[in-house]
């Protein structure tokens, strides 16, 4: 055969195998997915925000989460999915930028938010006019799922201001606190919780506020707000109320204790998200022993079974190098979070696509999620984008090294005494 005559040959030889193994990878989508992109999810948070670390809980439990789905062979028979974060630093505008910036990313099915809802009250219609799944696993404003749009892409996992208001009542009214104050943020998150509030006292005609007060962010003194619901007749206080605010509260009460020894100090009712993550106990650490401070969460690890708590902290300490039980005062957001992230992935995989309308739609149709928190058995549905439950509530207190355990004690001394050092 002629030298150029084998040439020819080998050339066609060469686009032979190169077609064969192009028709071997579009016919297995096994050996395909890496070359498709990955299906991308949002996370805007707080990161910058000073004294919070609601945020870095947040995204440790979607990491978990993305992990243990990718290691199970990702979504839509291959594709993985990647975390892409930004920071919003707690402000608004910055927050509704970001999310403009997530709705232009044609792979972002999802966007997270994170823990402030006067952030997320920002985005929502920003969300909604770009038809993207807005995910939130812990901003509690009410209005942010009952914001009247049709259809619907905000769905929330963590605990909503009627649900934690009406909680906050009852456990007032349980323990024989039927007249009460208020002490509230002057924000989308207060009012939306001082709304929850009045709708819930008009059927409890026993019980009575005595005075409200409001304050704005970053208040740095509000022991004379607190004077004045005490000499009001307030029996308990319920607060609303960020770490920011409830840190020089609990300073200034530590430091009447120190001059006047033991005067009478109003149990403290407050939302979680005034507690959670802001590791008040390393700071106020004298005060919160000695006086009531209970807190409304959707989660505890300690109602857990054993086995699976212990598995999840270990989990968490050896991927993250962070032990859930001390590191972020509560691992609500970790929790919700995870789940949430769990629930997200079933939906894209029963939508069969990426496509954003698609999974919002999915979203309301899993079912049987066995949660880190809970069995789901439908999550969303029509209707209903609120996945927490009154049930699902439990209060909270420090316990003396600083963890906080169910305040009725119910499995609080399953893990040993830890020591707050970082």
């Amino acid at each position: 055969m002629k030298t150029g005559s084998i040439a020819v040959l080998r050339a066609l030889l060469r686009l032979a195998a190169i077609l064969l193994i192009t028709l071997v990878l579009r016919s297995s989508p096994a050996l395909a997915a890496d070359t498709r992109p990955p299906v991308q999810v949002g996370f805007d948070g707080a990161f910058g925000a000073t004294g919070t670390i609601t945020s870095e809980a947040i995204k440790y439990g979607i990491d978990m989460a993305i992990d243990e789905i990718n290691a199970a062979g990702g979504v839509l028979g291959g594709r993985r999915i990647e975390l892409v974060v930004k920071d919003n630093r707690a402000n608004p505008a910055r927050g509704k930028a970001n999310m403009q910036d997530f709705a232009a990313m044609p792979e972002v099915v999802a966007v997270f938010g994170g823990a402030f809802s006067t952030v997320m009250l920002e985005s929502l219609g920003v969300a909604h006019e770009a038809r993207i799944n807005l995910l939130l696993p812990w901003s509690s404003a009410d209005e942010l799922i009952d914001n009247g749009r049709q259809p619907n892409y905000a769905f929330r996992i963590g605990i909503h201001d009627d649900l934690s208001a009406l909680a906050m009542l009852s456990r007032a009214r349980e323990h024989g606190y039927k007249r009460i104050g208020l002490m509230v943020a002057n924000s989308g998150w207060g009012r939306s919780n001082m709304s929850a509030f009045e709708r819930h006292l008009k059927k409890m005609p026993d019980m009575k506020v005595v005075g409200i007060d409001w304050h704005n962010a970053g208040t740095t003194s509000l022991i004379d707000k607190y004077d004045r619901l005490q000499q009001a007749g307030a029996q308990a206080i319920i607060l609303v109320m960020t770490g920011r605010e409830l840190g020089p509260l609990l300073r200034e009460i530590g430091e009447r204790l120190a001059v006047n020894g033991a005067p009478a100090v109003l149990p403290l009712l407050t939302h979680g998200g005034g507690v959670v993550g802001w590791r008040l106990f390393d700071a106020h650490s004298a005060v919160l022993k000695r006086i009531d401070l209970c807190a409304a969460q959707s989660f505890s690890l300690f109602r857990l079974p054993p086995s699976k708590g212990e598995a999840i902290v270990a989990k968490a300490r050896k991927a993250y190098g962070i032990d859930l039980y001390k590191d972020y005062d509560g691992p609500v957001g970790f929790a919700n979070a995870y789940d949430l992230m769990h629930i997200l992935a079933r939906a894209i995989d029963l939508a069969g696509s990426a496509e954003r309308s698609k999974v919002r739609d999915a979203l309301e149709n899993v079912r049987n999620y066995d949660g880190l928190m809970r069995r789901y058995a439908r999550p969303f549905e029509p209707g209903r984008h609120e996945a927490a439950s009154l049930a699902q509530i439990v209060f909270t207190r420090f316990r003396a090294d600083g963890v906080l355990v169910p305040a009725d004690g119910a499995g609080a001394s399953r893990h040993p005494p830890l020591s707050r050092q970082r």
